[in-house]
């Protein structure tokens, strides 16, 4: 007996419809359904090692072996051994359309065309962004709804942005240490993960560096420049790249792109800057003013704050309402214009 797994990936700017295969054998599908047990009725895959498992996959009249694993922290991942998200590897420094590593995230998790449109912005606004698309998943010829097809912020997707050489920082998933157990440093047991007691952000050894080979200049770069903010001082930030991820949190009211384990920087040894980069969205209505606006950022990530407390208030008004406009043509070809146009009203009376 063998698996089969069918994806219609649907590419938004190209209106092509394409079809992927992934199938494994049984002995690989009993092991799944194992490791599947194991944590099925678990929260979070917190203390557990994530197996991984090899496959076939079939695209464009070729086959490529991969590797596959669960993806996601939280339990509505997986909690269905089938539908379920997925990482995917694949071997032999195979790609796809120039992608070696991706994602197919259940598109519900992250707001369909919202996260798509997210990319798109972050493309146009001068930030890094990742290779998108939305997928019609179908397995052993059900379908199972529609999935992202999200390219990993990986080395490859960030030579993609013409960034060879760059490095990118992000959270190790200590929030996920915390939240199990009955003594927290964080004030809330569950999602207030952003640290609002704690100087947790500025502790150097919570964060991991892609890729690792000849990291060494760039974390201690980031070690410094973790002290620095610390003390309200932002220099080693990109502040026009800081302006323009502000702008697509405005947009869309994703206070929870935010967060530490969301929010990701990439580092440029070449300018010795860190910039932000755009993921996660949950769009919800803005707050009406400029202050509102500033203190969720500073509730919800405290290097943010810290570097949003150097700035002038006027500069950051001024660079949000102009970059909003910027991009207001691209709110009429968006599925939710009317949610992104009422946001952006909001932006221009600050």
């Amino acid at each position: 007996m063998r698996i089969f797994l069918l994806l219609t990936l649907f590419s938004v700017s190209a209106y092509s419809l394409e079809t992927m295969g992934i199938n494994y054998n049984k002995s690989i599908a009993k092991k799944v359904k194992s490791f599947h047990s194991s944590i099925k009725n678990k929260d979070f895959k917190f203390g557990i090692k994530n197996k991984s498992f090899s496959a076939e996959l079939r695209f464009k009249n070729q086959s490529y072996p991969i590797k596959f694993k669960y993806h996601g922290d939280l339990n509505k991942h997986w909690r269905d051994v089938v539908k379920a998200s997925y990482a995917i590897k694949l071997k032999n420094k195979k790609a796809i359309d120039g992608v070696n590593e991706f994602r197919l995230i259940m598109a519900d998790d992250k707001y369909d065309y919202w996260e798509i449109f997210g990319q798109q912005l972050s493309k146009q606004l001068g930030l890094v962004s990742r290779k998108i698309s939305l997928v019609n998943l179908i397995i052993n010829g059900q379908s199972v709804g529609q999935y992202h097809f999200y390219e990993d912020l990986s080395p490859d997707a960030i030579e993609h942005n013409g960034l060879r050489g760059a490095f990118v920082i992000r959270e190790n998933n200590v929030w996920l240490s915390n939240i199990s157990r009955p003594h927290s440093i964080y004030q809330n047991t569950f999602m207030a993960k952003n640290v609002t007691r704690s100087d947790l952000q500025f502790y150097p050894g919570i964060y991991r560096i892609r890729p690792k080979k000849n990291a060494g200049q760039a974390l201690k770069r980031w070690k410094k420049c973790l002290e620095l903010v610390k003390n309200n001082k932002s220099d080693c930030f990109d502040k026009e790249k800081i302006y323009s991820f502000l702008t697509i949190v405005a947009l869309f009211g994703s206070y929870h792109s935010l967060l530490g384990d969301n929010l990701k920087w990439v580092y440029r040894p070449w300018s010795g800057k860190f910039e932000p980069v755009y993921y996660d969205t949950i769009p919800a209505k803005l707050h009406n003013d400029l202050d509102g606006f500033l203190g969720s950022i500073g509730r919800h990530n405290k290097i943010l704050k810290n570097i949003i407390s150097t700035q002038d208030l006027k500069n950051i008004k001024s660079a949000i309402r102009s970059l909003s406009k910027s991009v207001e043509s691209e709110f009429e070809s968006f599925r939710y214009a009317e949610k992104i146009k009422s946001n952006y009203s909001i932006i221009q009376k600050w």
